[in-house]
């Protein structure tokens, strides 16, 4: 926490009004993080790593892409949310979005179905599932450098099984959710390593 806190500090006070959203893998995704997140205004996107539980909360979406990709023979995935809160390590519930995919019978060299879970601070009225996944969660990994090229263990790219790949830290200038000027600065990780 004391490297989100190196970087959020002077944001903070060059730029009072700015709204920055933390990005980082499963491996970074800890309640005290989150916590400090929520409790100093930082807005966070974060793999979480895939268990029995959260592929449980998503079984009609299951059901119904298996089905949708076995009638067209080709690749069909969904995007979905829910609230979740672990058995004993979250201290709240938060939203969790998900993403599965299953793949053609022809394509035997991939997991079926693949999931990606992501639990964010960001709100459902401005991030919808399938927007929050694409274009803040992976965009966030493929732009940060130490993310570029990489893939997490369902092959797919900044994916919430990854091995604690570190993302960046994005600040929006400007007010009342008017985008403007984007700075993104990536954080080293806990062994000091980009």
């Amino acid at each position: 926490m004391e490297e989100v806190e190196r970087i959020v500090a002077p944001l903070r006070a060059a730029w009072s009004a700015v709204h920055i959203i933390r990005r980082w893998d499963s491996g970074f995704c800890r309640d005290a993080l989150l916590t400090w997140c929520e409790t100093h205004a930082v807005d966070y996107v974060s793999g979480l790593a895939k268990n029995t539980c959260l592929t449980a909360l998503i079984a009609d979406e299951r059901r119904a892409m298996e089905v949708q990709g076995h009638a067209t023979g080709t690749a069909a995935r969904v995007f979905t949310e829910h609230t979740y809160h672990t058995l004993d390590s979250w201290s709240c519930t938060r939203r969790v979005v998900a993403k599965a995919k299953h793949l053609p019978a022809t394509d035997t060299s991939k997991a079926n179905p693949r999931f990606v879970f992501v639990v964010t601070s960001l709100p459902t009225r401005t991030h919808d599932a399938r927007r929050l996944y694409e274009d803040v969660y992976l965009r966030a990994g493929r732009d940060g450098e130490p993310h570029q090229g990489t893939t997490d263990s369902t092959g797919e790219d900044g994916g919430a099984a990854g091995e604690g790949k570190e993302g960046g830290v994005s600040a929006e200038k400007g007010e009342k959710g008017e985008k403007g000027e984007k700075e993104e600065e990536s954080e080293r990780g806990e062994n000091g390593e980009r």
